[in-house]
């Protein structure tokens, strides 16, 4: 490969996508704290699909009464959603 060279990679942007889709961070209000204990405590379980770092962080979003979960990498910044 030429030094100069670089490798095209495939971006996952979910925050973007949800964005998008009009969600907002956070979670909507019916979702209990327990509820998010349980949804983080999960996400600390998983491990990063690019670079296999092992605890992702929980970032909920919510549009009126829909609640999604993105994971995400503290290492690569890679979002999962969950």
């Amino acid at each position: 490969m030429h030094p100069l060279s670089f490798e095209l990679v495939e971006v996952s942007m979910p925050r973007l996508e949800l964005a998008r889709a009009g969600y907002l961070p956070g979670p909507p209000a019916h979702i209990t704290p327990a509820t998010l204990a349980i949804d983080d405590a999960c996400c600390a379980e998983l491990s990063c699909e690019r670079c296999g770092t092992r605890g992702l962080g929980l970032e909920p979003f919510g549009k009126a009464a829909s609640y999604r979960v993105l994971a995400v990498c503290n290492a690569c910044g890679e979002q999962q959603e969950v």
